[in-house]
């Protein structure tokens, strides 16, 4: 398991395992994904984008988010299908649902209501 960064620089922690052959990232310290800590989100989750591996982003914690928010996922998801890889969103909790359906994302992004259940239908279980 990896944080980045260390939990003392700022309110968001990401942390990320190995989950097979699927990167498992969770969002921890801040219950939203908005202007004050997308940046880093998507710095955090783009660095450990390879060719070889898909993504499960677990949102079990957001419970808000905002403009910038959604621009760091798209911009995850658009870096992760460059590398011909899949990326799900698990555990989306329902505000965040409700702004995803709103702005017509949920036919862009795959959610799945849990981490088990996004790395199954990654892993073809």
């Amino acid at each position: 398991m990896y944080d980045f960064p260390p939990a003392s620089q700022t309110r968001v922690r990401i942390t990320f395992e190995q989950c097979g052959s699927v990167l498992c990232f969770r969002l921890l310290g801040d219950d939203s994904l908005d202007s004050t800590n997308s940046a880093e989100v998507k710095h955090a989750v783009v660095s450990e984008i390879t060719g070889e591996v898909d993504l499960v982003i677990d949102l079990s914690a957001v419970r808000f988010i905002d403009s910038s928010g959604v621009g760091a996922l798209v911009s995850v998801l658009k870096k992760a299908r460059s590398r011909g890889r899949r990326m799900i969103l698990a555990g989306v909790t329902p505000p965040v649902r409700s702004i995803l359906e709103v702005i017509r994302l949920t036919a862009v992004f795959e959610l799945r209501d849990t981490v088990e259940e996004a790395l199954a239908l990654l892993e073809g279980r």
